[in-house]
């Protein structure tokens, strides 16, 4: 009976190793050898109009992400003692565009409501940034 037993554990050790084995190899093949995926998606153009005293602006987003603010390096750049250095950042993910406040010590207005959390644009929203109104113009997929 003792040897039964034995027989089975070995068994049953000899199972549980080449199941470990197994899952490894296959996690091995799904992320090493497989080609890489396209995780990279085209990103719909975002166009953000302005108009002052000098005429009408536009600012074209094409890439994942932009920051609006008042500093260099800003991709939508608003030079105004209202406008932060790093005002709010804008993200395409999930198929949608959204805004984000990056300064909660400024506000940032999306349709004359404050803007706390995320939140998607959707085509003829307005951003409020300072004394800025930025008309949202988003291409059609």
């Amino acid at each position: 009976m003792s040897i039964l037993l034995l027989v089975i554990r070995v068994f049953l050790v000899i199972a549980l190793y080449l199941f470990i084995g197994w899952v490894v190899y296959t996690l091995w093949i799904e992320i090493y050898r497989r080609p890489a995926r396209q995780t990279e998606t085209a990103v719909p153009l975002l166009t953000l109009n302005y108009q002052d005293a000098a005429g009408p602006h536009s600012f074209r987003i094409t890439q994942h992400s932009a920051g609006i603010g008042s500093a260099a390096g800003n991709d939508v750049l608003l030079i105004d003692t209202a406008v932060a250095d790093r005002h709010a950042v804008l993200t395409y993910h999930q198929s949608q565009w959204w805004l984000e406040n990056i300064d909660p010590d400024h506000p940032l207005l999306l349709n004359a409501e404050r803007v706390i959390d995320p939140v998607v644009l959707i085509n003829g929203d307005t951003i409020s940034i300072g004394p800025y109104q930025l008309d949202v113009s988003l291409e059609e997929k």
